[in-house]
C-alpha cells in the first residue's frame, strides 16, 4: 500500500515506527479488549473482498479501499464497533 503525503510518498509496508506515526489509525486498533475482534474482522474483509468480482486483488492498487471499506462494514454491522478507517482519519492523505 502507498500513502502520498504532499510531496512525499510512502509505501507503508516498509516505514519506520517513527515515520508510521504520520498517519493516524483508529484507536481501537491499540486496545486490547478489541484485539480479537479487530484480528477475525480482518480475515472475514479479506475473505469478502477475495470472493468480489470486480474488486482488486490484494497488493494490487486501490485494494485497501475495498479491504477497509469492508472491515468497516462487518464491524458496525457483526460487532457493533465504529471503527474509522486511514482514508477518515486521514482526509489530506491518498492511499493506492
Amino acid at each position: 500500500m502507498v500513502a502520498h503525503l504532499g510531496k512525499k510518498t510512502y509505501f507503508l509496508s516498509t516505514w519506520l515506527e517513527d515515520e508510521a506515526s504520520i498517519v493516524q489509525h483508529d484507536k481501537h486498533e491499540d486496545n486490547p479488549k478489541y484485539k480479537s475482534v479487530i484480528e477475525e474482522a480482518n480475515r472475514e474483509a479479506d475473505e469478502y473482498c477475495a470472493t468480489q468480482p470486480n474488486y482488486p486483488r490484494k497488493w494490487d492498487d486501490g485494494y485497501c479501499h475495498a479491504f477497509w471499506s469492508a472491515k468497516k462494514r462487518i464491524l458496525l454491522e457483526k460487532y457493533h464497533l465504529k471503527w474509522k478507517s486511514p482514508v477518515d482519519l486521514n482526509p489530506g492523505v491518498k492511499f493506492d
